[in-house]
């Protein structure tokens, strides 16, 4: 039976890479993303739903219960096989410079990973598939050609949809006792479809209403096909520092994204009348990956017996994004917390876990040269399936993760509020280890 479990866990895995693959075209479909016309798209700020409930923390943060994605070093922490598949539903309400707002929701695919020891202890090896950027957007615009009352209104319809994936393979080797050492390698892919699509009319009525009723003057579109590829590494370190004479554990957590890019493939394809084909341009060009550093600090309070009580964590990201006029540096700083269950409760909510977190990120988009900053507010509770009888690492996790947050709104830019549930399960076992009895 258990034999069957660990197959059809496989085989899911399997499956997940394929669907969390097809997302940026199936996903997207339900959120109209506004700030995704620009650049590669939105960046997915994709993690395990522990780390996504506590602000996105992560780097110094170990867990015997829940991979730990954001800084490789600290998997060694965690020895069982783990298996985390997520999923998440987002709402957001959008409001323009005339006070439109504009609300939507989607849900989707979240995030695969499989994790499992190479040498228990000394080296955890990680696979995982996410979506790294999302594009979609449907925007109209409606100008006058001219300067007479009855002149020509210019209606076009403005549309974006796909995004960029990433696949992973992270691991986390024990250097020294108190010294782990990390490196995850990712290959990116994906593509975008992009059209524009000009129609020429002499009535200023609503855009919406009349852009595929109304006869035209003229019909123009221009659809540009782009084909994303690439690779990155980023090299990571962790420091356990423990105080035993305060039941206290430090730990320090520090990454280095190295400088990498995206090749980017582009068919464009200009017509008039849908189906006449003016020219067809294929362009090859690169696009830089936002390098940078991270780096946080994560104390562990302990209880008279040893036990871990409680997690406080901070981290700060710095991430420099280059466009073709200027450079932005995006500053993450962030705060979590997790309250860690008491393995030896009676109750239900004694068992479980608890999480907290709040982040403010600094020119976290780039829109029309004007930088855009998010705030947010995270908590989360991680559930045990099963009560602990001698290894706390090897239970199956149900996690519950809620987000809180907007970006924009200042300098005439769009404000955007959004609400994320994020639900995760982790399965935790032991594989590949012999048993012995005495």
């Amino acid at each position: 039976m258990l034999k069957n479990i660990k197959i059809g866990i496989l085989l899911f895995w399997f499956i997940g890479q394929n669907a969390v693959a097809q997302q940026s075209s199936t996903q997207v479909k339900n959120l109209n993303r506004v700030y995704s016309k620009y650049g590669i798209g939105e960046y997915t700020n994709s993690s395990t739903v522990r780390n996504l409930s506590m602000a996105h923390t992560g780097l110094a943060s170990p867990s015997l219960y829940s991979i730990n994605d954001k800084n490789p070093s600290l998997m060694v922490y965690n020895s069982a096989v783990s298996f985390e598949f997520s999923l998440v539903n987002e709402f957001r309400s959008s409001t323009n410079s005339n006070n439109e707002i504009y609300k939507d929701n989607e849900l989707g695919m979240g995030s695969v990973r499989i994790a499992f020891p190479l040498f228990k202890n000394k080296w955890q090896t990680l696979f995982e598939v996410n979506s790294f950027s999302n594009t979609n957007y449907k925007l109209f615009e409606i100008a006058p050609i001219g300067t007479i009352s009855d002149s020509i209104y210019s209606y076009e319809s403005i549309n974006g949809i796909g995004g960029v994936n990433q696949f992973s393979w992270k691991n986390g080797i024990k250097f020294t006792k108190n010294i782990n050492l990390g490196l995850e390698m990712s290959y990116y892919f994906g593509n975008t479809e992009l059209s524009q699509i000009t129609k020429l009319k002499n009535t200023p009525n609503d855009y919406e209403d009349n852009i595929n009723k109304a006869t035209n003057t003229s019909i123009s579109s221009v659809e540009n096909f782009v084909q994303y590829s690439g690779f990155s590494s980023t090299p990571s370190v962790s420091i356990y520092m423990p105080l035993k004479k305060s039941n206290t554990d430090i730990f320090l957590g520090a990454k280095y994204d190295l400088s990498s890019n995206l090749n980017i493939s582009n068919t464009k394809v200009s017509a008039i009348d849908y189906n006449i084909i003016l020219d067809t341009i294929r362009t090859t060009t690169t696009f830089a990956l936002p390098k940078g550093y991270g780096a946080g600090i994560g104390i562990i309070f302990k209880d008279s017996l040893k036990n871990d009580k409680l997690l406080m964590t901070v981290d700060y990201n710095s991430k420099l994004y280059t466009t073709p006029t200027n450079t932005i540096e995006n500053k993450l700083y962030a705060f979590g917390m997790e309250k860690f269950a008491n393995k030896d409760g009676n109750s239900f909510l004694s068992r479980n876990l608890y999480r907290f977190g709040a982040y403010f990120s600094e020119n976290a988009i780039l829109y029309q040269n004007t930088a855009v900053d998010e705030f947010g507010i995270t908590f989360g509770i991680g559930i045990p399936m099963q009560p602990a009888i001698n290894d706390r690492s090897v239970r199956p996790i149900l996690d519950l993760g809620f987000t809180i947050g907007s970006h924009g709104g200042e300098q005439n830019t769009i404000k955007e509020s959004f609400f994320r549930v994020n639900f995760g399960f982790t399965f935790n076992d032991r594989w590949f280890q012999k048993i012995r009895i005495n």
